[in-house]
């Protein structure tokens, strides 16, 4: 008698318990809804790669840090956040929102960005994947391509001709052209010019020449 009663009440809690957890997933969601939108705007600008202030670095983690751990995105976000300023767990961070959201290329831009001076073969692998994720992703293009020459000997044959056809594209997009200046302090990044402008020798001079007018601006205070 007390079993046929129980078994009804079970079979009505098994019914509810999906709107149960959807009203709370609904709940979780809106509650970091609310705190991203407190930190607005620097987790956008930390996904356009646009410099803020300290100081909203420092608001912007503290806010996020209040997020549920289960917004792959937000604690990409937070382990930028951490990583300017020198504090938390970025890669901890990083680590977590990238099993949470895997498709994050800014997550592996970070990652490739964070590791690729202590461990050049995990960081190059991380670029490939962000490569491989989003090419031609314009917010990032710049920093992705000022670590290729620090991480060109963990590349691939086919990520370095990837890396070569962006650095085509950037030169053909004359306010893009900016972004080939970090390419070209260094050796390695050098090279990685004249090997993607190998039968064009007059477009090499080019880029020379522009770095020069571009550097001697910049010292006379122009823009």
């Amino acid at each position: 008698m007390c079993r046929r009663g129980v078994l009804p009440r079970l079979g009505a809690i098994i019914l509810f318990v999906p709107s149960f957890l959807f009203i709370g997933m609904g709940l979780i969601h809106f509650s970091n809804g609310r705190t991203i939108d407190a930190a607005f705007p620097v987790p956008l600008y930390l996904s356009m790669n646009i410099p803020v202030p300290k100081s909203a670095y420092v608001d912007a983690a503290e806010l996020l840090r209040n997020t549920n751990v289960g917004d792959g995105d937000t604690l990409i976000s937070l382990s930028q956040a951490d990583w300017y300023l020198h504090t938390g767990k970025p890669i901890d961070e990083l680590e977590n929102g990238l099993a949470m959201s895997p498709a994050s290329a800014e997550g592996w831009s970070v990652f490739a960005e964070i590791l690729s001076l202590r461990e050049p073969q995990l960081a190059g692998r991380a670029l490939e994947t962000s490569l491989i994720l989003a090419p031609y992703d314009y917010f990032w293009e710049s920093r992705r391509i000022a670590l290729a020459p620090i991480l060109w000997a963990s590349l691939n044959r086919e990520m370095r001709s990837e890396v070569e056809q962006q650095v085509r594209l950037l030169w053909r997009d004359p306010a893009s052209r900016d972004d080939l200046s970090p390419l070209l302090r260094s050796a390695q990044g050098r090279e990685i010019i004249e090997h993607a402008f190998i039968s064009d020798p007059a477009t090499i001079g080019q880029i020379v020449q522009w770095e020069l007018k571009r550097r001697l601006r910049i010292q006379s205070g122009g823009h």
